[in-house]
């Protein structure tokens, strides 16, 4: 008499990983669910499933694609990419970039090795790899400057011409968390703007 044993596998996408876990890999498993019937020994010996090869095929493909995109270095991602992977805020990474001397534009969707110089990789390489997650994103809490003018009735163009005049260029524009120094006077601003528009009506 042959012994049957079923094996099923599950994996869902996308896989949520603890806070504090920093993936240094793209790669991530997408749905699947395959049931199989492996043949074992006779009862009486040790167990020893025989695995499909479409099985072991999968996993070979699985263990080329992960190592894959191991390899691939963070300044090959965009900013964008640096953040989700690291669990960072983007703003984070763009303040990381411009305390390193990019002076430029910064966009999401950038590489991030074009921002960055041949010099500066490792101090780059260290603030991204080696920071808390959780402890950096308790301090980018502070509303975009979108969200802000949104709540006030103002556009974004507004806040960030104020934020120009004081010395605050906006790296990401938009979508640019207040810095904590500028948030009092972002308030003012705001204060005195919508008294001006009140009178003027």
């Amino acid at each position: 008499m042959v012994a049957m044993a079923r094996l099923t596998f599950q994996c869902t996408s996308p896989i949520k990983l603890a806070p504090s876990f920093k993936s240094h890999s793209r790669f991530s498993l997408g749905f699947c669910r395959h049931t199989y019937n492996t043949l074992t020994t006779k009862p009486g010996r040790s167990f020893s499933p025989r695995f499909p090869e479409q099985l072991l095929s999968y996993w070979a493909t699985l263990e080329n694609n992960n190592s894959s995109r191991e390899r691939l270095s963070i300044f090959d991602l965009t900013v964008e990419e640096v953040a989700e992977d690291y669990g960072l805020p983007l703003d984070y990474v763009v303040d990381v970039l411009v305390s390193n001397g990019v002076s430029e534009s910064i966009q999401p969707s950038d590489i991030l090795a074009s921002h960055v110089k041949e010099n500066k990789k490792m101090e780059v390489l260290e603030a991204l790899s080696f920071s808390d997650a959780i402890e950096v994103g308790d301090l980018y809490l502070q509303p975009t400057v979108e969200e802000i003018a949104q709540a006030n009735g103002l556009t974004s163009s507004h806040v960030l011409e104020f934020l120009r005049k004081e010395g605050f260029e906006a790296p990401l524009g938009s979508r640019t968390r207040i810095p904590p120094q500028y948030i009092s006077a972002v308030d003012g601003y705001i204060a005195e703007l919508l008294s001006r528009f009140r009178r003027q009506r």
